[in-house]
């Protein structure tokens, strides 16, 4: 079913991404996403919960705004009916957000553990939900609640479920996922050259690509 992009509503409580003061959680992606519906591809609905007369989303923002972006109002969208409470939405949107396109980060998933620990979760059910191992998890929470958290160097071992193969590049490694943030922000001509600190880190890449060239060379 259609529905009205200005309808829909990002409860930061119940989305399990980290976003930033637009409400964005990865822009990068959201451009790419953007580039490939103008390319004609063709994405999967956005999930989203009726809640108290709220379209609350449960899985989708980044094809919202690439769907903005495009100059539609409107996106195609299922309503999930097993959805009521919002401990529902945010389980709902943690499994999916773990098993296609942009998967969540290593330190998403810590603070998700930390939630659904607050919540009595045990640690089996949220292996399940966030689809890694009991090990993990357990490793995880234990390294956050020893503040010791090392999240950030780890591998989560995750389902991979893309519906659309210009979105399999979103699912892989964090280190070939950030080079090609990268390259899409070179082809696209999206540095800020305007800006001091842009331009110092573009003089530090450089010097570190000269680097690598001459290692691997």
């Amino acid at each position: 079913m259609k529905v009205s992009l200005s309808d829909i509503v990002l409860e930061q409580s119940v989305y399990p991404r980290v976003v930033d003061k637009k409400g964005l959680p990865y822009w990068i992606f959201a451009h790419k996403y953007y580039l490939a519906m103008k390319g004609g591809s063709v994405f999967p609905p956005i999930a989203l919960a009726r809640i108290k007369g709220k379209l609350i989303l449960v899985d989708g923002w980044n094809r919202c705004i690439a769907t903005k972006k495009l100059g539609a109002k409107e996106i195609e969208a299922e309503i999930l009916a097993t959805c009521k409470p919002y401990d529902d939405v945010y389980i709902t949107a943690l499994r999916l957000n773990t098993v296609h396109g942009t998967s969540l980060s290593p330190y998403e998933v810590a603070l998700a553990i930390k939630k659904l620990r607050k919540k009595g979760v045990s640690y089996n059910q949220i292996a399940e939900i966030v689809h890694a191992s009991k090990e993990v998890v357990q490793k995880m929470q234990k390294e956050r609640t020893s503040g010791n958290m090392t999240v950030k160097h780890m591998v989560i071992p995750v389902k991979s479920h893309v519906t659309d193969s210009n979105q399999r590049i979103l699912a892989a490694g964090s280190q070939v996922t950030l080079l090609h943030q990268l390259i899409v922000i070179l082809k696209e001509d999206l540095l800020d050259l305007e800006n001091k600190d842009v331009r110092k880190a573009i003089e530090e890449v450089r010097e570190l690509i000269n680097k690598l060239t001459m290692m691997v060379a």
